[in-house]
């Protein structure tokens, strides 16, 4: 069987919004997250090949599977967990219990084996705690845990996470990254996230998403060295740069044309990020 899901010029359209214009990539092993503004396409996409949605054209290969067959549908949903940005809980379900529910609907029938797969995605989510805490209960943070331990039931191949990590702390985030580092050694795991950080920490390869479409496939490094030597410091107000903010330090640092007298400075994932987008941005102004 392949270890590879193909994305073939998928289109899709809500009304005359183009969610998806034509996508096309392909996801192997290990991590690959995809950046974009709010109403770029990115959880349209995410649910697509989540199978949780289908495109107007064009064409998923998941394996080697193709889920627009209904039989073949159902092998890769055997393949793959999915935690959804908005997930729908259970409220007056117990972590375990909602777990042990998911688990019956992902067609793990043994109780024996059910419950012992159940405990291992708890103790793997930092759960451990909380197996007896009713949902309602659980802060944003806890939740947001237990979304991802859903998805991880049953050692799925292909792990799609949408923000995963909206809602936690710091730490959380930390242990997150720790977590998804080390289950993307044998599997796909494709991540969208509006933190550039998460990117940078544990992708070993990024898409950027503008519009309905790819505008960046390749390292998190490539992306940055986009915006070399467009990356800028400088102690006065810029008049007519794009995009500039004052720092905690009260110099202003700035993408794009750099002004007379400015430092320039090396430029991270994000710079190259907002060189993508800022320039998509204009050429959607100008159309």
């Amino acid at each position: 069987m392949s270890n590879e899901v193909h994305i073939d010029d998928l289109r899709l359209k809500y009304g005359s919004v183009r969610a998806l214009d034509g996508v096309t990539f392909t996801l192997g092993s290990g991590i690959t997250g995809i950046l974009g503004p709010n109403g770029a396409g990115k959880t349209t996409l995410l649910r697509c090949i989540a199978t949780v949605l289908a495109a107007d054209s064009g064409k998923l290969d998941i394996f080697g599977l193709d889920p627009d067959r209904p039989s073949q549908r159902t092998d890769v949903r055997r393949l793959l967990g999915y935690m959804p940005q908005e997930p729908g809980f259970y409220q007056s379900f117990t972590c375990f219990d909602f777990l042990d529910y998911i688990a019956i609907l992902k067609e793990q029938v043994d109780p024996t084996a059910r419950h012992e797969e159940v405990r291992r995605v708890i103790e793997r989510t930092g759960l451990s705690e909380k197996s007896q805490t009713k949902i309602k209960k659980l802060s944003g943070g806890m939740r947001r845990r237990l979304a991802l331990a859903q998805s991880l039931l049953g050692d799925p191949r292909l792990l799609i996470l949408d923000e995963p990590t909206a809602g936690l702390d710091p730490e959380q985030r930390f242990r997150f990254r720790e977590m998804v580092s080390g289950l993307a050694v044998d599997r796909v795991v494709f991540l969208s996230t509006h933190q550039t950080e998460d990117v940078a920490a544990i992708c070993d390869r990024v898409l950027v998403m503008h519009s309905g479409q790819m505008r960046f496939d390749g390292t998190p490094r490539d992306l940055a060295r986009l915006a070399e030597g467009r990356v800028w410091l400088t102690d006065v107000r810029p008049s007519d740069a794009h995009i500039h903010w004052r720092t905690a330090e009260g110099v202003f640092r700035g993408v794009g044309d750099v002004p007379q007298g400015a430092e320039i400075i090396a430029p991270t994932l994000e710079d190259g990020y907002l060189m993508i987008v800022g320039a998509a941005a204009f050429e959607d102004e100008a159309a």
